[in-house]
């Protein structure tokens, strides 16, 4: 429901009533750059991606993707800045715009695929051991 509320208020807004997303409007009007980022914050969102994508098995696939357009990640990073209205039309993702910002930088794809495999081993021993 919550999700359905916010294409309502942007249609109000498209109508001139109300602006869009107002309960999260101090995300979507602040300019975050690279740099602003903290260690432990990136850390703590590449981790959290890791979890994610090794709690649904999508380690191999994620790892290919990764490995296999490194040379093209700030392109990627700024495509997932282009099409985060649409994103987070649907989800409610707060630290999107950071992950897309992370992954601009080569050694933050090298940390990413290194935490990855990590957790993937991580949950392996934990199957084996139960």
């Amino acid at each position: 429901m919550k999700r359905l509320n916010n294409v309502k208020d942007w249609f109000r807004w498209e109508k001139g009533f109300t602006k869009p997303f107002e309960s999260r409007s101090e995300y979507y009007n602040e300019e975050i750059l690279p740099e602003d980022i903290s260690k432990d914050e990136t850390e703590r969102i590449l981790n959290k991606a890791a979890d994610e994508i090794v709690k649904r098995r999508l380690t191999v696939p994620a790892i290919f993707i990764l490995e296999s357009c490194r040379p093209l990640n700030f392109i990627g990073s700024q495509a997932l800045i282009a099409l985060e209205p649409f994103i987070q039309a649907i989800f409610s993702i707060p630290d999107y715009r950071k992950f897309a910002l992370i992954i601009e930088n080569d050694e933050n794809i090298k940390k990413f695929v290194e935490i990855i495999e990590i957790k993937n081993q991580e949950q392996k021993i934990s199957k084996i051991s139960i």
